[in-house]
């Protein structure tokens, strides 16, 4: 679920699981810019995806070739 539902921000951790997917797969996700997430704190560790960024990546998901391995990572 979403950090905050008035922000509608999503920790890494409840993307994967909403999903159902491994945290790890999130990652590569967004290392290789399938996935738009921000950096936010001091050191930018701080990583979270916005409910609009997951609603495009899940548009896209749906939208892509069955080639692609955009949402069959795991």
């Amino acid at each position: 679920m979403p950090v905050s539902e008035a922000n509608q921000w999503w920790t890494v951790k409840d993307f994967a699981r909403f999903y159902g997917l491994s945290e790890r797969s999130i990652y590569d996700f967004i290392a290789a810019g399938e996935l738009i997430a921000h950096r936010f704190g001091k050191r930018r560790r701080a990583i979270r995806i916005s409910d609009s960024d997951r609603l495009e990546w899940e548009r896209q998901c749906r939208t892509r070739s069955k080639t692609s391995q955009h949402c069959d990572k795991d």
